[in-house]
Order: C-alpha cells, then structure tokens, then sequence
C-alpha cells in the first residue's frame, strides 16, 4: 500500500460505512470489511483508482470469521492507523 495511514472500515458497502469509504480514501490506503462480496468488488473497483484497496468478506456477527479475517492482516498491514467499527465508532488505535 502506498499511502502511510490504513484504514479498516466494516460495513463499507452501504450507509455510512461506504460514505465513509469514500472520504478516507482521500488520505489512506482502505481495508474494506463486508458481508456482500459483489458489492465489496464494485466498491475496491471504484475507489482503486485513488489508494490501495483490500476487501474481506465476512460477518462481524461471525466471532471466528473476523478473528481468522483481521488476523491474516496482522502479517502485512499493522499497524492499522484507524477503524471504524460499524462506522458508530471512529477512533485511532494502534492493533
């Protein structure tokens, strides 16, 4: 990823998580979290031609999933600069 922040957004594919999206990937590269793969790819397509994209496809109602997903980060992308969590939170954390 080329820019120096990372941002994960969960629910990136409607509402506020893909509005979110959309003005993060201004100044940070996105890993975009989502239950609905089509969605997740038109989204990465979209805004790939402004930062670096990584989507995950998962539930965050999926304890398992998420653990398995967002720890397959950890090896590349930490640390993470932001998250919005369901786009309710937004906060700067160091994983």
């Amino acid at each position: 990823m080329n820019k120096n922040k990372i941002a994960l957004i969960t629910g990136a594919t409607s509402g506020i998580g893909e509005s979110t999206s959309h003005k993060l990937s201004d100044q940070f590269s996105l890993i975009l979290c989502g239950r609905n793969k089509k969605k997740l790819d038109e989204l990465s397509n979209s805004l790939s031609k402004k930062t670096d994209v990584i989507t995950l496809e998962f539930d965050v109602r999926d304890k398992k999933d998420v653990r398995e997903k967002i720890s397959s980060l950890r090896l590349v992308f930490l640390p993470l600069n932001y998250q919005a969590i369901g786009c309710q939170q937004f906060q700067q954390q160091q994983f």
